[in-house]
């Protein structure tokens, strides 16, 4: 984005930022000109004829004193013209594209990588039967059994929305300001604002997923990661951050969408384009460094050096903005500098983006002295309801302990020269051992036998009882009647 602001640059940097237009889907084709051309003068536009033009008039690209997009002076000495490019146009221009056609140029290199994406995932839902036949054993854990391709979908345009937001955001703004003719104007409507329906629609959705899922999880990592709908359709938004910042999906959607106004709206004038981005950038790199939340202290080391940059790019823009009236000399040093630490800082990204893509192919199985973990959203799940059936068994367990009271209750009428005590044997062989109270944190242990067989169900210790416990606890054990050690009865 640095390139397309109205600033003046030295050659070195220029060219720099030139290198980069790529990823605003800025391309030169002759085909491309071609179309854009002709859909701009068929909807009532005005095509721009610089490259046609080149031979009668005089193009510069640098100049300070240039107030206008295009600035047409007095005609010079050899009967041509003079025009001044800086901008976007410059851009454009560098790029082999007419200024007319750079929204157009961007608006349709972006549809076709947006079909390419569509076209790869709907080759791998029909390919995904075949992968799994050949390499079964392998890919088992890659790919689940049953894949939500309505939610994958989904996932994948918001994706696409996210990839184009940047450039849209300053294209389709700029587009509003150049009104190159009445369709390109509503086409960057249009695409400006679906995009920002489809984000805005998902941060949203995340929003209100996690409120309505905190309450009952207790916690925000459960919503967010381990909810596979949730993960698919809008994880792309906020699967790099860390579950307590998750939030940062909105700064991070406004900081885009103020950038790419103030590159758009103050092409003409490049000293106050440069003072509010000076503003801006220090502000993100301040709620970044603060907030820092990215999943890991690498990913947010790297978001922090990442907004430094970015802030030194516009003190830099600043003072080729010559608002200091510097001397020549101590620009071209800057511009040197320029070119240096961001080429620095994209040498080591790229660096550590060849090593994870290594690592990532030549992965292969694990270490046999490993042990290998899988997905484990449904034990996670199933250990979360066993939690809650433990919670909710004392409830449950009331019931018996009555029944329990009440068959000690019919022993004693039976039996009267026995004391009442925590071992109970009927006739028919059921042996009920109260020896200690019952509790949700324990199991229930059934042995069985054959003649007199003994069904002994035990608990461990368990919280108080809102029910009164016949058996007193704190009394030393002593022999029943039966043999059988047990404990007295409350007095």
């Amino acid at each position: 984005m640095a390139g397309l602001t109205a600033v003046e640059f030295k050659p070195l940097v220029q060219n720099w930022t030139q290198d980069f237009q790529w990823t605003m889907s800025i391309a030169h084709a002759d085909f491309l000109n071609t179309i854009t051309t002709w859909f701009q003068r068929a909807t009532g536009g005005t095509a721009a004829n610089l490259f046609s033009e080149a031979g009668d008039i005089s193009v510069g690209l640098l100049k300070r004193s240039a107030e206008m997009l295009v600035k047409r002076s007095e005609p010079t000495t050899d009967g041509g013209s003079e025009v001044l490019l800086y901008g976007i146009i410059r851009m454009g221009y560098v790029a082999g594209i007419e200024s007319t056609n750079i929204f157009m140029t961007g608006y349709l290199v972006f549809y076709f990588i947006a079909i390419a994406m569509l076209l790869a995932t709907m080759a791998l839902k029909f390919g995904l039967p075949a992968i799994l036949k050949t390499n079964r054993a392998k890919s088992r854990h890659t790919f689940g059994a049953q894949v939500d391709w309505q939610n994958f979908m989904r996932g994948n345009l918001c994706r696409i929305a996210y990839l184009g937001y940047p450039q849209f955001c300053v294209f389709s703004m700029w587009e509003l300001y150049r009104r190159d003719s009445a369709a390109e104007v509503v086409l960057a409507i249009t695409i400006w604002l679906i995009m920002t329906i489809i984000l805005g629609s998902s941060t949203f959705r995340v929003f209100q997923h996690v409120r309505s899922s905190k309450g009952l999880s207790g916690t925000l990592t459960y919503p967010l990661y381990f909810d596979p709908a949730c993960l698919t359709k809008w994880g792309c938004l906020y699967v790099h951050y860390k579950a307590e910042a998750y939030y940062f999906i909105v700064p991070l959607l406004v900081y885009t969408i103020v950038k790419g106004m103030i590159i758009a709206f103050a092409q003409h004038s490049a000293m106050a384009q440069a003072i509010v981005l000076l503003i801006f950038e220090a502000g993100f790199l301040a709620s970044t460094a603060i907030i820092r939340p990215y999943m890991d202290k690498k990913s947010n080391t790297f978001a922090i050096t990442a907004a430094a940059i970015n802030f030194v790019n516009a003190i830099f823009m600043l003072v080729f903005s010559d608002i200091f009236n510097q001397p020549d000399l101590m620009t071209g040093i800057m511009g040197v500098l320029f070119f240096l630490y961001n080429a620095i800082f994209t040498l080591i990204l790229t660096v550590f983006l060849l090593i994870g893509l290594f690592y990532a192919v030549q992965l292969k199985e694990p270490n046999p002295g490993s042990q290998r973990f899988y997905d484990n959203r449904a034990s996670y799940q199933s250990t979360k309801g066993l939690i809650e059936m433990e919670n909710r068994q004392p409830d449950e367990l009331l019931a018996l302990q009555e029944v329990v009271a009440t068959a000690e209750e019919y022993h004693q009428q039976q039996r009267p020269y026995s004391p009442l005590g925590s071992s109970v044997k009927s006739n028919s062989g059921l042996h009920l051992d109260l020896s200690n109270n019952m509790s949700s944190e324990s199991r229930w242990n059934i042995d069985h036998g054959h003649d007199g067989s003994i069904y002994n169900v035990r608990h461990s210790a368990a919280p108080a009882s809102p029910f009164e416990d016949p058996i007193e606890p704190t009394l030393p054990l002593i022999p029943s009647s039966s043999g059988i050690p047990g404990r007295r009865v409350k007095e």
